[in-house]
């Protein structure tokens, strides 16, 4: 459907309508709605609310990518990445410093559970989030980021996923 669509309309008015779509669905600036949210404790029935409508949204604009690709002839996947807080298996003495000291985003309890919800939610989502659960060596070097060990693990894995769905012929990756 998309990429017929796509083929009806002129180029540059595509152009003009995915500049207008993408500033107003992924505004550079603008209100963060969760700012704060992880510092007030709010009552169950609204935490499940939110998270309902978080997983919405985000797999909303996980379609909407998607289609775009489509449209363009190319597949996309979605991984979610491993992130500190999310860690389900014991950190390193060094990677227990670098999560006292990081940024701190909402309660890496609530996080957990919306990645699964997400993954629940979506077969086209590849969840990296416990990648790391039978390492026992440092992978992180902040909150988000990865060492050159850790890299390798998840482009590993990428490269597994892309052959498995056929994207890439297995000869290809090393």
């Amino acid at each position: 459907m998309c990429g017929e669509i796509s083929k009806s309309v002129p180029s540059a008015r595509w152009s003009r309508f995915w500049s207008r779509v993408s500033s107003a669905a992924f505004p550079l600036r603008g209100p963060d709605p969760t700012r704060g949210v992880w510092t007030k404790t709010i009552p169950v029935e609204l935490r499940d609310e939110l998270l309902r409508d978080s997983v919405s949204e985000y797999l909303r604009i996980d379609a909407l990518a998607s289609c775009l690709c489509r449209g363009q002839g190319l597949k996309f996947l979605h991984f979610l990445q491993p992130l500190i807080q999310t860690a389900g298996r014991r950190l390193t003495v060094k990677e227990e410093g670098l999560l006292k000291s990081s940024r701190k985003i909402a309660d890496p309890e609530v996080f957990a559970l919306f990645c699964r919800a997400v993954a629940m939610r979506s077969t086209e989502i590849i969840d990296l989030t416990r990648l790391f659960d039978d390492i026992d060596d440092d992978v992180f070097v902040d909150d988000g980021h990865l060492n050159r060990f850790g890299n390798y693990h998840v482009a590993t894995r990428i490269a597994r996923e892309l052959t498995t769905r056929g994207i890439v012929n297995s000869q290809n990756v090393r």
